[in-house]
């Protein structure tokens, strides 16, 4: 009787909360097959997999100069609704999708203007970003997290999520 409550609970434990299935289904998980590419700077134990890897301790690092931005492959073609983004420093960021099957080469802006972040002194900003672009339930396969600015010369980012409402 144990292991059968036991496996009930380890089971319930992997069921997203009810606020994060009210967000729709991530895209951009590494665990269900997204992939990050493409970065400008490279850590070797921050890579850009880290802003996908689903774990809040683990991020991306840029190396310094700006424009910074790396590629996420989606799980599948998707119509993204919202971009959920974890950071720290970053002052504005640009987010940009493509509908390219295997080679992005041509991107669109996901809003017209760039996602401006308050300066939180090096604590973690979190924003949720609306797509605001025509039109809206075009499906992409790719999507391009660029950093215009910082507040620092090093930036991080330690979740980036499409959203979408399927």
């Amino acid at each position: 009787a144990w292991r059968t409550r036991h496996a009930k609970v380890r089971r319930a434990d992997r069921r997203p909360a009810r606020a994060e299935q009210a967000m729709g289904r991530n895209a951009a998980a590494l665990a269900d097959g997204a992939e990050a590419m493409a970065p400008t700077s490279f850590d070797s134990e921050h890579g850009p997999e880290r802003a996908i890897d689903g774990n809040p301790k683990t991020f991306w690092i840029t190396t310094g100069q700006f424009p910074q931005e790396f590629i996420i492959r989606l799980t599948d073609a998707v119509a993204i609704e919202r971009i959920k983004l974890k950071s720290t420093n970053v002052q504005c960021v640009e987010f940009s999708v493509s509908s390219d099957r295997s080679v992005p080469s041509s991107w669109k802006m996901l809003s017209k203007d760039p996602t401006k972040l308050p300066d939180t002194d090096g604590r973690l900003q979190m924003e949720t970003v609306t797509v605001t672009r025509e039109p809206a339930n075009e499906e992409v396969r790719f999507l391009k997290v660029r950093i215009t600015q910082g507040w620092d010369d090093f930036c991080s980012i330690h979740e980036v999520a499409a959203l979408t409402d399927d």
